[in-house]
C-alpha cells in the first residue's frame, strides 16, 4: 500500500511518501517532500506517480529508486492509463492534462473541465466526479473513443454537504462505478442507474479516498473521525483523527490498518 505520512511535529506543509507492506508490516520511507493533499497511483509497469510539495508531479519506483520530474506545473489528480503509458492530471486547478509517461504534454481535454477524483481502469473509460456547468454535478464516466462525458448519477448539492466526492473507481468487473463522499461510500449501475449503498457515514465520520484490491474483493478508505473536544460559550473545538481503513467489498469487516508509529 502507498500511502502519505504527515507529521506535524516536524513539518506543517511536507509529507512523506512511503509504502506499507499489508502481510509482513514492513514500511519504508520513498520519498521525503510529498505534497500533503497527495494522490499517489502505482501503475501497472510499476511506476508511481505523485505529486510533490513544490506542486510538481514526479514517479519513483516501489524500491525508492529512478526519481524523475515529470512536469513544472502546478499539477495533482494524476492517474495512470490501464497500460502505464499515459497520465491524466488537474494544471493550476482546472485544466485536464494528458501527457505521456515521461511528462511529455499530448493533450488538453477541454471536455473534463473541473473534473477530478478519476480512475483509468477500463482503457476507453475514465470515472469521474465532475461539476462542470454543461453537465451537472455528479458521478460518471468519460469515453474517449466517443469524446463524450456520460453521467450515471447527479448528486443533490442541498443533501448537507454530502456531495463532495472524494474518488471514484470502477467496481464489479466495470459494471459499477464505486464513489466515496462525506457521507458514505455507495455503488451505481452503469446501465441500470441502480445504487447500492456500502458504507454509511454520520455526523462525527466522514470518508474520503477509497482504493480497490485487484481482485475487488476488498476496498481501503480513509476516514476522518470527528470529536468535539472543548466549548467556550457557543462554540466549540473539534478534534479530528485520520485512519486508513481495509474493508469487504460489501463493506462489512471493517478494521483499521495499524501502521508503525
Amino acid at each position: 500500500m502507498i500511502y502519505v505520512r504527515q507529521d506535524r511535529t516536524v513539518s506543517l506543509t511536507n509529507c512523506e511518501l512511503r509504502i506499507f507492506d499489508l502481510c509482513t508490516g514492513e514500511d519504508r520511507l520513498l520519498y521525503a517532500y510529498a505534497y500533503k493533499g497527495a494522490h499517489p497511483q502505482w501503475s501497472t509497469t510499476g511506476w508511481i506517480v505523485f505529486e510533490a510539495a513544490v506542486g510538481h508531479l514526479w514517479k519513483i519506483r516501489p524500491s525508492g529508486q529512478g526519481l524523475i520530474q515529470l512536469t513544472s506545473g502546478t499539477d495533482q489528480f494524476a492517474v495512470w492509463s490501464p497500460d502505464g503509458s499515459k497520465i491524466i492530471f488537474r494544471r493550476s486547478g482546472y485544466n485536464t492534462m494528458l501527457c505521456d509517461s515521461n511528462g511529455v504534454i499530448l493533450d488538453t481535454l477541454t471536455e473534463l473541465l473541473e473534473a477530478n477524483n478519476w480512475s483509468w481502469d477500463v482503457s476507453d473509460k475514465l470515472t469521474t466526479a465532475t461539476n462542470n456547468s454543461a453537465t451537472g454535478y455528479g458521478v460518471g464516466y468519460f469515453d474517449f473513443n466517443a469524446n463524450d462525458y456520460v453521467s450515471v448519477k447527479a448528486l443533490d448539492l442541498t443533501n448537507h454537504n454530502c456531495f463532495l466526492l472524494r474518488s471514484t473507481k470502477w467496481f464489479n468487473q466495470n459494471t459499477q462505478i464505486v464513489y466515496s463522499f462525506i457521507c458514505g461510500i455507495e455503488a451505481t449501475d452503469v446501465s441500470t442507474r441502480q445504487t447500492t449503498t456500502i458504507k454509511q457515514g454520520g455526523d462525527n465520520v466522514s470518508y474520503g479516498r477509497i482504493s480497490v484490491a485487484p481482485d475487488e474483493q476488498k476496498i481501503a478508505v480513509e476516514r476522518i473521525d470527528i470529536a468535539p473536544y472543548d466549548t467556550i460559550g457557543t462554540s466549540y473545538f473539534e478534534s479530528y483523527e485520520y485512519n486508513i481503513y481495509l474493508m469487504n467489498k460489501d463493506g462489512s469487516d471493517l478494521r483499521k490498518i495499524k501502521f508503525p508509529e
